[in-house]
């Protein structure tokens, strides 16, 4: 399924200034460093910010692309914001950052020899899952009703089959990406798909409650 894609830049605070700087010496096609923009949040960010804006294209959108230096010596994206949108679809958002990576980032950083990646925009949910797990969670998703979710008992058993399951491995499964992963490839309605993935974050927050109860 589509996600939205990461990049990371890891480095010691002074190469990533260093990477930084190349970064702005190369922009070009309608890329600026946004100053302005970081000024207006740097007295309020936990990590250090910095902000790259593009103008819009036959192949982008016009957007500001945030990144951010945390402790563990990473730059990465943090956040991409669309400025005549509501918001940006998976495709417009991998466009932008792809583009980015390729022109920018990705020549500064070789140019330093600092390890640096850009995701796939498209994931399994065995990235998230246990393969043994996935397979409880399938045969939830193709036995059930999807149009009725969880409340069959036959489905529910099943259901909570794979809540056990996700929580006994502490899966980094999200509910966002479940509810996109029983659309998307299982073919459930969005609405059910999205209170089945409710159901899910509630449960998991439960079982994690109880875990820490318990004597």
């Amino acid at each position: 399924m589509k996600v939205f894609r990461e990049l990371k830049i890891q480095g010691s605070k002074v190469k990533i200034k260093d990477t930084l700087t190349k970064i702005e010496n190369r922009l070009k096609d309608g890329w600026i460093r946004n100053r302005d923009q970081e000024n207006k949040i740097s007295s309020d960010a936990t990590n250090e910010m910095y902000c790259f804006s593009c103008t819009d294209t036959s192949s982008r959108k016009a957007a500001s692309l945030w990144l951010a230096y945390r402790n563990d010596d990473t730059l990465y994206v943090s956040n991409i914001i669309p400025l005549n949108l509501r918001q940006l679809d998976v495709d417009q958002y991998n466009e932008i950052i792809r583009e980015f990576y390729k022109k920018f980032v990705a020549p500064a950083a070789e140019s330093l020899t600092l390890k640096h990646v850009l995701t796939s925009d498209t994931k399994e949910i065995q990235d998230w899952v246990s393969t043994e797990t996935v397979a409880k969670l399938q045969r939830f998703a193709r036995l059930a009703n999807k149009n009725t979710g969880s409340t069959h008992p036959s489905d529910q058993e099943r259901w909570f089959n794979f809540l056990v399951a996700a929580h006994a491995e502490s899966t980094t499964l999200g509910p966002q990406t479940l509810a996109k992963w029983l659309e998307e490839t299982e073919g459930w309605p969005e609405e059910i798909a999205y209170d089945i993935s409710i159901e899910y974050e509630f449960s998991q927050s439960l079982l994690k409650v109880y875990d820490e109860k318990r004597p």
